[in-house]
């Protein structure tokens, strides 16, 4: 069976601390195109997690969104290649989805941010050789202060990695360099 992952990168809009974050699977390898999944905010919306405004008064609802994206002239600041993560744009969108009903967003104490970081947490949980630890820890480290206070205060608990003796390494590929 052939693997078709691709690389999971982390986008941020407006600044890299205090910005809008999304994750990103691009179509092929080094490509601008791809899938945005990510929270939004949609007022009197029918669906997602409730919120008000405080200085609307308005009811507004966090909706989640998967939807093609390109990349080039999209308002993006940045985009990052997450530290050893891999993923294929169905795989992505499940673990979104089963994060985002499990979750209510708020601006504050669980926002886009926590959203990128529960879905990488998710994943690496789920199937660990395609997110392992270090990406859960890539996303961690370049999450705001508040966002990180918060997951201290969570605990999120990250599976160990475990190093298996050579001669128990299961069915996986082998390859040799002459």
């Amino acid at each position: 069976m052939q693997d078709d992952r691709l690389p999971l990168c982390r986008v941020a809009f407006e600044g890299e601390r205090t910005a809008h974050w999304a994750l990103f699977i691009p179509e092929e390898i080094g490509s601008h195109e791809g899938t945005l999944v990510h929270i939004g905010v949609e007022k009197a919306a029918s669906c997602g997690s409730n919120r008000t405004s405080k200085s609307t008064g308005k009811v507004e609802k966090y909706v989640l969104r998967c939807h093609e994206f390109r990349m080039m002239g999209s308002g993006a600041q940045s985009c990052f290649p997450i530290a050893n993560a891999y993923s294929t744009e169905s795989e992505l969108r499940r673990a979104a989805e089963e994060v985002f009903k499990r979750k209510s967003y708020n601006l504050l104490t669980n926002n886009c941010q926590h959203f990128c970081i529960d879905v990488v947490t998710y994943w690496h949980k789920i199937c660990p050789q395609s997110v392992p630890r270090s990406a859960v820890e890539d996303v961690l480290a370049r999450a705001q202060g508040v966002t990180n206070i918060s997951y201290m205060l969570r605990r999120t608990q990250l599976n160990k990695e475990r190093t298996k003796p050579e001669n128990d390494r299961g069915d996986r590929p082998r390859f040799s360099i002459d």
